[in-house]
């Protein structure tokens, strides 16, 4: 299997900051085919955790909540977004347990047919 290179920076300059919700970063990279790439849009924001279960059947359990960017509401896996401001970080096992949790508690919808 090939190695896979990181980019190289050569510049950062930050465009927007808007923390703890988003931060914007402008890089000029280097590429691993050595090619530069000008400009290329960093999207900085909070630690998340996504989770993609299976029900006992072999079912997806989906959340269906408001996307403000769509101006609709939309089906998405469960996640969470740290909304803490210490150094706790939270385990993909405790997410998924919250995820469960959701689930039984019917905050997650359930897969039609279920």
């Amino acid at each position: 299997m090939a190695e896979i290179r990181p980019w190289r920076v050569l510049r950062e300059q930050l465009l927007l900051d808007r923390s703890p919700w988003l931060r914007v970063v402008e890089q000029d990279v280097v590429l691993p085919d050595d090619g530069i790439l000008a400009g290329y849009l960093l999207r900085e924001w909070r630690d998340y955790a996504m989770i993609f279960a299976l029900t006992g059947d072999g079912r997806i359990p989906l959340v269906r909540q408001y996307k403000h960017g769509l101006r609709a509401a939309a089906y998405d896996l469960p996640g969470l977004i740290q909304l803490w401001q210490t150094d706790t970080t939270l385990s993909v096992a405790s997410a998924a347990a919250i995820g469960l949790a959701l689930l039984r508690l019917g905050r997650i919808a359930r897969p039609s047919g279920a």
